[in-house]
């Protein structure tokens, strides 16, 4: 959803309904906590079970619920945006085993565990367990630990988008007469519940290939965007809720021969600070010859960044807090203020760079009511060396009117200073200490994957505010500060969907850059992802700073001439194409003024070109 909140908004509203707990330079603060890890009463309990699923069984077992007697309550109201549960008492979780053997899925399904996935190459078993049986499970010898899924985020924020004529590949089908015929385009997203309406108002044609169906509708928006971008191209999708649905998405496209991958999804338990599982899966299919596009990412209004810095105790338990105020350069702060608007979650999610499987600095993450200093959430796993650097806390706010404060305090438990990371599940207002930079991460972050940040369609050279912003800094195996995103494309456009209308987000962005890359592999299917991506940089409109820069990469994607710069490849007869345009048939000469025409041909592409330029301005 596109941001409409102004910074002096925010700051009124701030000053309306939230205390200055977060401001000032206060000695002693009243926030309220109580665990076992910092010596106090919330029940910790070193476990393979994760202490988020752990939380919930400690909730069904304080509401008194059993096997037997689970249908007198509820339950499937506990679920939160981290750990889901069904009124059965199932709960979704990845079981992850020493190794995979036909024997051990066996057991596992004999203490009701349905299997929905198993990854043989990261020993996990993705399913659905009753809770009464996880305590049993956990202790299988072969088990080593039990956890969530790692859940997927969407990056959104007769109709045509009204990008096709931004980006110019109206152009391109009606002049070049390219509409990505013999090229198939996979799309992952969350799913394709209005697929059905869409093909029968002639949005989506009917022979779409399924993967993987998944729940929700934002596949179906990125499927008519392309579609409208290049209608001759073959479309296929499977979804990837989860970061194991998505890897099988990978394989599932690549299996079939797409050409192209799309996607709109970001995990934020994939690491910040390495190459984690999706982003190798990722690599894997570009070095297969996919050309690979990603939405960059909607977080660089909502994202922090700093290396720790210690501020002290704010109370008897919480002795090495961060100070973020510090961190940035201002007065002493221990904690980043955020607003959750009505009715709303999110999963707050810090990571620090250590090596995943390998940290050994302890931090913790707390979420304290601003208005009460409460406890809202923590997240105290243990690291001792063979553990992953992240923390997950959620908050909720059950007001239908009301924004609620949240203050985020880290705290060091034992380590060193390292850099601190933060991203958010969903909207949230940072109030304070947002860092925009560096908010590109994940798969959309490794190097050979064209990563789309958001430009608005009706102000196509300005950036989206939300839109991630580069460099991704990598620490594993060793430093690197990738340039991201590579490109911008618009949002705010149009589909048939009514969720989805208009769509904002890089989620609308990166499918407008998918169907460009089918426009230009119809014109030479020999073509490289590494030679794509350079035609696409080479050819942008350069916005922002003269040259690469990291809010608009290369610049605002131009398919016309990223098109028109592709070699024809020698054994396609570019004279025989017929635009499917409707307007020229420019393609098609007399064999007998062969010479001629393609003259004529060249003159008016060249006249049309200059027209465009003088149209769109000096290029930087």
């Amino acid at each position: 959803m596109k941001k409409v909140l102004s910074t002096f908004f925010l700051v009124l509203l701030t000053s309306l309904f939230l205390d200055n707990r977060a401001t000032g330079n206060e000695v002693s603060w009243g926030y309220k906590l109580k665990d076992k890890k910092y010596e106090g009463t919330i029940e910790y309990k070193d476990s393979k079970i994760s202490h988020d699923v752990q939380k919930v069984l400690t909730k069904l077992k304080t509401m008194g619920v059993t096997k037997s007697n689970l249908r007198e309550f509820k339950i499937e109201e506990l679920s939160t945006p981290l750990v889901k549960i069904d009124k059965d008492g199932n709960i979704q979780v990845y079981i992850y085993l020493s190794e995979i053997k036909d024997t051990y899925l066996e057991q596992l399904k004999a203490l009701e565990v349905r299997v929905e996935s198993v990854n043989s190459e990261y020993g996990i078993v993705q399913g659905w367990a009753p809770f009464y049986r996880l305590e049993e499970i956990s202790n299988l010898g072969f088990v080593r630990k039990i956890t969530p899924p790692s859940y997927g985020k969407t990056k959104s924020g007769s109709v045509v988008t009204e990008g096709d004529v931004v980006i110019g590949s109206n152009d391109v089908r009606e002049i070049l007469g390219f509409d990505g015929s013999g090229i198939t385009i996979g799309v992952i997203s969350d799913g394709v519940d209005g697929i059905a309406v869409s093909q029968s108002t002639g949005e989506l044609p009917d022979n779409i290939i399924i993967g993987i169906e998944g729940k929700g509708n934002e596949g179906t928006a990125l499927l008519e965007i392309i579609h409208d971008i290049a209608p001759g191209a073959q479309l296929a999708f499977s979804s990837g809720l989860t970061d194991i649905d998505f890897i099988d998405s990978i394989k599932f496209l690549t299996g079939i021969g797409v050409d192209v991958i799309v996607d709109d999804l970001g995990f934020l338990q994939e690491p910040f600070f390495e190459d984690g599982r999706v982003a190798k899966e990722v690599q894997n299919s570009v070095s297969k010859g996919v050309v690979f596009v990603s939405a960059g990412g909607n977080d660089a209004d909502q994202h922090y960044q700093a290396v720790y810095v210690d501020g002290g105790a704010i109370n008897e338990n919480i002795k090495h807090v961060h100070d973020f105020g510090k961190a940035a350069g201002q007065e002493s702060n221990p904690a980043m203020r955020i607003l959750i608007p009505p009715l709303q979650s999110t999963i707050c999610v810090l990571q620090w760079n250590d090596q995943f499987g390998k940290s050994s600095n302890d931090y913790d993450l707390f979420l304290f009511d601003s208005s009460t200093g409460e406890l809202i959430d923590y997240g105290i796993e243990i690291q001792n060396g063979d553990d992953n650097p992240i923390e997950l806390a959620v908050a909720s706010n059950t007001s239908s009117d009301n924004f609620r404060g949240v203050d985020i305090v880290i705290n060091l438990f034992k380590g060193v200073p390292k850099t601190l990371e933060m991203f958010f599940s969903s909207s949230v207002v940072p109030v304070n200490f947002n860092v925009p930079e560096d908010s590109v991460y994940g798969h959309p972050a490794v190097s050979n994957v064209i990563a789309v940040g958001a430009v608005y369609v009706k102000n196509p050279d300005t950036i989206e505010e939300f839109s991630s912003q580069g460099p991704s800094t990598i620490f594993f195996p060793f430093f690197e500060s990738r340039p991201k995103p590579d490109l911008v494309a618009p949002d705010g456009v149009s589909t048939s969907l009514t969720d989805f209308n208009p769509f904002f987000g890089t989620s609308a962005s990166a499918p407008h850059v998918a169907g460009v890359v089918a426009l230009m592999l119809d014109k030479n299917p020999t073509l490289q992802p590494s030679r794509v991506k350079e035609i696409l940089g080479e050819t942008a409109l350069d916005l922002g700073q003269p040259g690469f820069d990291n809010v608009f990469g290369f610049g605002r994607v131009d398919a016309f001439e990223a098109v028109k710069s592709v070699d024809q490849q020698n054994n396609r007869n570019e004279d025989t194409r017929e635009s499917n345009g409707g307007g020229c048939s420019l393609a098609t000469p007399s064999p007998y003024n062969g010479k001629e025409a393609v003259a004529n041909v060249a003159i008016l592409v060249l006249a049309i070109t200059v027209l465009r330029k003088a149209l769109k301005g000096k290029r930087a």
